[in-house]
């Protein structure tokens, strides 16, 4: 009878320890499952964002151009501006050329092809990334001064381009 009696037992432990076991991976399926919605929410919203941040418009350049770490970006954001007619012009909707940048003769570069004598390039993003190169290449000084002097020695054709640089109002500050 006390062996009958031990069966039992143990065979009630079992199925306790069973029955909580049940319990538990249920619990674990709930929070992982939480936890899985949760993921896939900021996943989405990690989406969303990027998608937004692919819109050209001034802020995304804006938050690209200091992303990449380039000198003086405020005057390099009103380039993009006048370059591009407020992002508006032909260069930018056939070539996303944003900066009206030619082909480079001596150093490395992002565009895919030449056309209308202008660099073509995937993406606006691709152009700011071959400005970047240009800069680093290039431009040595570090203050808006020695920028703007850079870029009418070297970049401005229109002998007004620094003034008209300099009246360009940002939206960004």
């Amino acid at each position: 009878m006390k062996t009958n009696i031990k069966k039992v037992i143990l065979i009630y432990i079992i199925a306790v320890s069973c029955y909580l076991y049940n319990i538990n991976q249920y619990q674990q399926n709930v929070v992982c499952n939480t936890e899985l919605n949760a993921l896939q929410t900021e996943i989405i919203s990690l989406k969303d964002s990027l998608e937004e941040s692919k819109v050209l418009n001034e802020v995304n350049v804006w938050n690209y151009i200091n992303y990449l770490e380039l000198k003086c970006p405020k005057i390099v954001l009103k380039q993009c501006l006048l370059e591009s007619g407020n992002f508006k012009s032909g260069l930018v909707k056939s070539n996303n050329n944003i900066l009206g940048l030619r082909c480079a003769k001596s150093r490395p570069y992002t565009y895919i092809g030449k056309k209308y004598g202008y660099a073509v390039f995937t993406d606006w993003k691709s152009c700011i990334d071959d400005y970047k190169l240009l800069q680093d290449k290039h431009f040595k000084g570090e203050t808006y001064k020695e920028y703007y002097y850079w870029l009418s020695r070297s970049y401005a054709q229109d002998p007004l381009y620094i003034q008209k640089l300099k009246n360009t109002r940002l939206k960004v500050k």
